[in-house]
């Protein structure tokens, strides 16, 4: 599963990247998640950092030929 922390009413992925970023592209609308609720309203360190490079969504991220490669790899190897 990934991990997804919930802060107030955003959601901040915060590990699985690769698998969530593949698996948007894919279409494919839900993820096993764990997910850690956070009571307080803060930003986290990981959102400021995402604030700063200007990744907002899936859509934002970028991967390259490499990391395709690496993906690819693993779905062929299951």
């Amino acid at each position: 599963p990934i991990v997804v922390i919930k802060v107030g009413d955003r959601t901040l992925l915060v590990d699985g990247h690769h698998r969530a970023l593949a698996a948007h592209r894919m279409g494919m609308k839900t993820l096993a998640a764990y997910v850690i609720h956070v009571k307080e309203d803060i930003k986290l360190g990981i959102e400021k950092t995402a604030d700063k490079m200007g990744v907002y969504t899936l859509d934002d991220i970028k991967m390259t030929e490499d990391t395709f490669k690496e993906i690819a790899e693993i779905i062929e190897s299951k």
